[in-house]
């Protein structure tokens, strides 16, 4: 079964950039895009090569916008979490922004969640982090 994360990024400036998400997990798909600071998706990245990663504070990455009612709204969020002995578990959400909608009620989102192992989340952070260095490219992070 196909799960996979696709990460691609253009930078606005050296402070921040459009993050662009996809994901594919067996007949679940979404998309969305989000503004967001680069060094906090750095930071992020940097937190991806702990081992092994924390289960009271996992990696955590969240950008969106706030709502006119003050509700945030995660447009692209991503969590990484030990699963069982020696897995991890992803955690996607991806939504469309709140300008495009005429009532919040409205707004199209996916949450998904998928297994990975070490291996594929340190190719997925070599990646990212080539992503974020040159603006070009594709993130990919693979489950099974």
């Amino acid at each position: 079964m196909l799960h996979e994360l696709r990460l691609t990024y253009g930078p606005e400036s050296e402070f921040d950039g459009e993050l662009c998400a996809s994901i594919e997990s067996a007949d679940y798909r979404g998309q969305a895009a989000a503004w967001f600071n680069a060094d906090e998706l750095r930071a992020f990245c940097a937190s991806l090569g702990a081992y092994p990663i924390p289960s009271a504070e996992p990696p955590c990455f969240k950008a969106g916008n706030w709502s006119e009612a003050g509700k945030d709204l995660v447009q692209i969020g991503l969590t990484i979490a030990p699963h069982g002995a020696r897995g991890l578990l992803v955690s996607v959400v991806l939504s469309s922004p709140i300008w495009e909608l005429d009532d919040l009620d409205l707004h199209r989102s996916a949450e998904v969640h998928f297994r990975t192992d070490y291996p594929s989340l340190d190719r997925f952070r070599t990646s990212l982090s080539a992503l974020l260095a040159s603006g070009t490219g594709t993130a990919i992070l693979h489950g099974g």
